[in-house]
């Protein structure tokens, strides 16, 4: 019997699968309409679950770990049939959208491996000519979360203003292609949420017909052929459900998790005065994603076989055809179920240029401003759009990030000098007397002070000087930190100018604008101050895709060392494409074991590569497949 799988949150990662024309009714001998017009197409609905397999970290495309995931992940709150009329899936146009009757039926549970709940559902659909060489297709969407409407009087399908019908000569490919940005995708909006907030939007999942080979022959299919699935009576539908769909989710999982929530730096930070405080101890205090993008493909774009082998063929090191699995999907013990090879990569709509620019979407960063608000805590998940892209683009300004925070010095305000975290000042009257110093021991301001002070007057910068700073709320350039505090001005304490210096007060040297107290003040701009607002460290993680196992990475040591991902030999793709990024159906598992360092004090902008030739914090991944993918990593 023919069945549509839905698989939800239970099987983000197994999802998908195809029909084959040994599974249709035997006899049907194409569509048959009624006089009225019309035909019965029946659906088996299957809300798998995703069986844990007992992967192994070493090979983790071919030992692929399942998880049902939270109920609300395999909600189905409406499912929309669109039926599709070509030669093949790549000729194919749009004919019809129907509304399949989900509300008020009843789900239940077949007692078999791998389904949570199933329903039969039948469709009455309008007669659809066709040639002798026309096929039907279909594709079903879950939870279409008012991403497309359908027209009540006719089939017709709506997205945004652009109205969809037979003659419009709607495609998979322009579907592929279609860019979708939901309203409110700005900054400290997860645009996502357009995708979840009605239950989380899924579709047919495109399945290959052969795993990657050296020279690939095989082809990627996403709509379902039910040529042969459509009767007169809604009996014979009922009878003869017409098609095997396996659906995945348009959007990607990433949780945060700690072995180690909490304890002490290994190398403790000294204080000024070389004594040890509390400021080492830490706990993790929350986590946010960075640079999710703002908006996505309607349907998983991915080139076809047909036009694009290089992909399938890509196996870096001999570690493994990465692009496509080596496991069938929804095969049963015997071979009889039709079964497909997943597709682990996709394209999305920035994927070959910078986010943002040359009218592509942006991606929506977040500060330290955000966190109060929006920040996750441990063991709790989030979802983004997919984020991928070519080599050329893999940096860390372009790559989905989880940024973990982490509390030092009991939750207290610290500070740094000129990047070194070996040092730690709890006080800010210990950063004001370094400025002072800075200020006062530059020659010009010494020359003029002792020049102008009153006999028997003894200048004391410490409690002489007063100090102002932008603390970072209208920081400006090309990488502005709230955390970073910039000197504007220091200037003689008036209380004590005639005192220290006569009737006439602070020489014009040393006013605002003096030519020493600029001089000085050049100097005390120099040093770099970092302020830990509430003793938070920020620490961006940057989320690997096939990672360490399938695309391998070491720091060049010959030819060009500046470059981490260097294409003199025309192999940068094959050795390293897919290595960071997220995918949608994909869910990404951040594990912290330990925390050894202090990070940032706000969430930076990095534009180096995902691997920069320096190293500042190393990330180890593990990946599983919701598609569970896992993270440790070590701040």
């Amino acid at each position: 019997m023919k069945k549509l799988y839905f698989i939800p949150a239970a099987l983000l990662g197994l999802a998908m699968a195809g029909c084959s024309s040994d599974d249709l009714a035997e006899g049907a001998g194409g569509p048959q309409w009624n006089s009225e017009g019309n035909g019965y197409v029946s659906l088996s609905l299957n809300l798998p679950t995703q069986a844990a397999t007992g992967m192994r970290q070493d090979n983790p495309w071919k030992n692929d770990q399942f998880n049902d995931g939270e109920p609300s992940e395999y909600a189905v709150k409406d499912a929309t049939l669109l039926i599709f009329k070509g030669a093949s899936e790549s000729a194919a146009t749009f004919q019809a959208a129907y509304s399949l009757p989900v509300a008020g039926s009843e789900f239940q549970n077949p007692g078999t491996d791998q389904v949570t709940s199933t329903v039969q559902l039948t469709q009455k659909i309008n007669s659809i000519s066709a040639t002798g060489s026309d096929k039907l297709y279909a594709l079903v969407v879950l939870n279409q979360n008012k991403v497309f409407t359908v027209g009540k009087d006719f089939p017709t399908l709506t997205f945004g203003t652009t109205e969809y019908n037979s003659t419009s000569n709607l495609t998979l490919a322009n579907l592929m292609t279609m860019v979708i940005t939901p309203t409110g995708a700005s900054t400290g909006v997860n645009a996502s949420d357009a995708f979840t907030n009605n239950g989380i939007l899924m579709m047919n999942a495109p399945l290959a017909t052969a795993p990657g080979a050296a020279s690939y022959s095989g082809t990627v299919n996403t709509l379902v052929e039910i040529t042969n699935g459509i009767y007169t009576t809604e009996r014979e539908a009922q009878e003869n459900p017409a098609a095997n769909i396996y659906v995945e989710r348009a959007v990607a999982k990433v949780s945060v998790t700690a072995t180690k929530a909490s304890g002490t730096l290994t190398d403790k930070p000294t204080t000024v005065n070389g004594g040890q405080t509390e400021v080492a101890a830490w706990s993790i205090n929350g986590w946010m994603l960075n640079n999710t993008n703002t908006a996505s493909y309607f349907a998983h774009n991915y080139p076809t076989a047909a036009t694009d082998k290089a992909w399938w063929q890509y196996n870096a090191n001999s570690s493994g055809y990465r692009f496509i699995g080596t496991t069938k999907v929804g095969e049963k013990a015997d071979g009889t179920t039709p079964a497909g090879y997943r597709i682990y990569w996709g394209i999305d709509p920035n994927y070959d240029g910078a986010a943002g620019s040359n009218g592509k979407p942006a991606l929506t960063a977040i500060k330290a401003a955000d966190w109060k608000a929006n920040k996750l805590g441990i063991d709790n998940y989030d979802y983004c759009f997919e984020n991928t892209f070519t080599t050329a683009f893999m940096n860390q300004d372009q790559t989905t990030q989880a940024v973990v925070a982490v509390q030092f010095n009991g939750g207290k305000d610290f500070w740094t000098l000129n990047g070194s975290t070996s040092t730690i000042y709890i006080n800010q009257t210990d950063i004001d007397n370094f400025v002072k110093l800075a200020f006062y021991n530059t020659q010009a301001v010494k020359d003029c002070i002792e020049k102008n002070l009153e006999s028997g007057q003894t200048f004391n910068p410490a409690t002489d000087l007063i100090v102002t700073y932008d603390k970072g709320s209208a920081s400006t350039g090309t990488n502005p930190q709230a955390g970073k505090w910039t000197v504007t001005k220091v200037e003689i304490d008036s209380k004590k100018a005639t005192t220290l210096f006569g009737a006439d007060g602070v020489p014009e040297e040393l006013k605002e604008n003096g030519s020493a107290n600029r001089a000085g003040l050049d100097n005390a701009e120099a040093l770099q101050i970092e302020c830990y607002d509430n003793g938070l460290a920020y620490y961006p993680v940057s989320i690997k895709h096939f990672g360490d196992v399938y695309t391998p990475w070491s720091a060049p040591t010959t030819g060009d060392l500046n470059t981490s991902y260097p294409n003199t030999d025309g192999q940068a793709a094959n050795k390293w494409l897919g290595r960071y990024g997220v995918l949608r159906n994909n869910w990404y598992q951040i594990d912290v074991e330990n925390v050894t360092n202090i990070g940032y004090s706000d969430v930076p902008v990095v534009r180096d590569p995902d691997d920069p030739v320096a190293r500042y914090i190393s990330v180890k991944i593990n990946i599983l497949s919701w598609a569970v993918r896992k993270q440790s990593v070590i701040l």
